[in-house]
């Protein structure tokens, strides 16, 4: 279900880039850093970043931006009349896309005293700190009017000092039956504690599926932190996100949600 697409859209110019970006800017000029002088403890170690996606099958990457007013949309799809070619050019913001941290777990049944460890020292490393030490998403797939495919995806971002942002992302199948023309809109969160957005995001995953034959899925950064989930393990093509669990029942996902959202709680540094 995660996208594997190579396709990129439009990046904006520097013309493009107001004053209030030029933090942005100089944030992800930090993130050239050598991860191979990172040093983290025990049997865990960061290799690099990836430009964060949302976990959705679409042919063309929808990307962990926060976007400047919270919201963003794309309804190209709409337009039947437009071909593949113009309704692709997304003005995507990456100095706003999230990135997310890319591990090398050597023992895949990490403690949580070795991930407390990991996150206590990672304030005091040359990490930067825009990048998130964790992250979590959940993937609702399933049909609305006409057969027609739609999906529903929230990606909850975590820092080691509590701090959280979730991201969510709504994407229905256009008129053209190619899903290569799909309207989607994003939201962003504020900043919020990681009790608030415990809480924010239970209820999202406990609310009524609002598509028709819902299959739902979870993905884990470090994936490692899935260890004990009951829904069925599958590898991805994703380098943001390693491994989806499978769910058919909504009960076995809030489950594992409570299960890896209790894992999280014990870890953070508050």
């Amino acid at each position: 279900m995660v996208n594997t697409s190579t396709n990129e859209p439009v990046m904006n110019n520097l013309e493009e880039i107001s004053p209030d970006d030029f933090s942005l800017v100089w944030s992800h000029l930090r993130n050239l850093v050598d991860f191979d002088t990172v040093e983290i403890p025990n049997d865990i170690a960061l290799t690099g970043t990836a430009l964060g996606m949302f976990p959705v099958n679409s042919f063309h990457p929808i990307y962990l931006e926060v976007p400047r007013n919270r919201k963003k949309q794309d309804i190209s799809g709409r337009a039947n009349f437009r071909g593949p070619n113009s309704t692709n050019r997304i003005d995507w913001r990456f100095i706003r896309v999230v990135s997310l941290p890319i591990y090398k777990v050597a023992n895949s049944s990490m403690s949580i005293d070795c991930f407390k460890s990991l996150f206590q020292s990672w304030r005091n490393s040359l990490i930067p700190e825009d990048i998130p030490c964790l992250a979590l998403a959940i993937n609702l797939t399933g049909r609305y009017c006409d057969e027609r495919e739609g999906q529903y995806a929230v990606v909850l971002l975590v820092w080691p000092d509590n701090a959280t942002r979730l991201l969510e992302l709504d994407w229905f199948e256009g008129p053209l039956e190619d899903c290569i023309t799909p309207e989607w809109y994003i939201r962003s969160s504020e900043w919020l504690s990681f009790e608030t957005a415990f809480i924010k995001l239970k209820n999202i995953c406990s609310n009524s599926p609002f598509l028709k034959n819902p299959i739902f899925s979870m993905f884990l950064n470090p994936s490692c932190l899935g260890s004990g989930f009951q829904g069925e393990k599958a590898e991805t093509n994703s380098s943001c996100w390693e491994y989806e669990w499978i769910y058919y029942d909504q009960a076995d996902l809030i489950k594992d949600l409570e299960l890896i959202l209790e894992k999280i709680e014990q870890i953070l540094v508050v």
